[in-house]
């Protein structure tokens, strides 16, 4: 049996509020922040399905890039941060 993915966690901090804030944002004490799972350490396995997606998606975007060559950079700083 595989071990199950890592989830996020909270955690309340103290708060205060720094330079000049509205009132309401002075009156809060803490905060809830969220902990991220730490996955350095996990390791994924996309099945064979994800694997065609994957590699098919990579030959559609090197096709994309050839035949659109200089038309595609009007988009291509918003296609840079979608991808990310």
């Amino acid at each position: 049996m595989t071990e199950p993915w890592p989830v996020h966690g909270s955690k309340v901090m103290p708060w205060k509020a720094s330079g000049r804030v509205p009132r309401e944002d002075r009156e809060f004490t803490e905060v809830t922040v969220s902990l991220p799972p730490m996955i350095a350490e996990c390791w994924y396995h996309p099945g064979w399905e994800a694997l065609v997606a994957l590699e098919e998606a990579a030959v559609a975007v090197a096709s994309l890039d050839v035949k659109a060559g200089s038309r595609m950079a009007a988009i291509s700083g918003f296609l840079l941060r979608s991808a990310s």
